[in-house]
């Protein structure tokens, strides 16, 4: 509004000025949430590939040096999943040459037990992992840790003679299963799930 040699503002110029304001603030808030949303989806997705493959890998590695040998009755391999509040429970536990062996140490002494368990946690499932060295023997020792937190569901099934199960215990089946395949999933933001699997080939007959 001119008045004079003095210039100025009229209120509905005001007005406008400030919804126009608002409408640019509100975009770019949007534009900061949806980005920072997309960063928290990476950053997230990349910690549950990180540790699937930490899990699968070493499971990988211990189930291919799973021992079992009916003449021996310190060596075994058992697991199951079953279904608890809509998502999957595994455990698995077996006896694994995990460390190396020398021809000079006894038998037994170059085996240890490994257990997987799932667990229900604070903030969804957890999966630990157990380790009794030299279990045999009195100086052997219990490791334990938790190899993945977070998950919707753990999930383990055993394949042989052209059949899947969800269970498997030597002392009733009296032979390893062929293959084990290992699930893991992840529950992400907005109730989506993320998904890791692998397929592991045990030894026929042990070592």
């Amino acid at each position: 509004m001119r008045n004079g040699s003095s210039y100025g503002f009229t209120l509905l110029e005001l007005l406008l000025a400030v919804a126009l304001l608002a409408v640019v603030a509100a975009t770019v808030f949007a534009s900061f949430r949806a980005t920072t949303s997309a960063i928290d989806r990476a950053t997230l997705r990349g910690a549950s590939a990180q540790a699937a493959r930490v899990v699968l890998s070493r499971l990988s590695d211990e189930l291919t040096a799973a021992e079992w040998d009916e003449q021996r009755d310190e060596t075994f391999f058992t697991g199951a999943t079953e279904e608890q509040g809509g998502g999957s429970i595994g455990r698995l536990q077996f006896t694994s040459r995990s460390h190396v062996w020398y021809p000079t140490q006894p038998p037994a002494v170059e085996l240890a037990v490994i257990n997987y368990q799932a667990e229900s946690g604070p903030h969804g499932v957890q999966l630990w992992r157990e380790e009794q060295s030299n279990p045999f023997l009195l100086s052997g020792g219990l490791e334990r840790v938790m190899m993945a937190d977070g998950l919707a569901g753990v999930e383990f099934r055993f394949y042989a003679k052209g059949e899947w199960a969800t269970a498997w215990n030597t002392t009733d089946r009296h032979a390893l299963p062929d293959l084990v395949e290992l699930v893991l999933t992840f529950a992400e933001t907005e109730g989506s799930r993320e998904e890791f699997r692998t397929l592991v080939s045990l030894p026929t007959k042990g070592f």
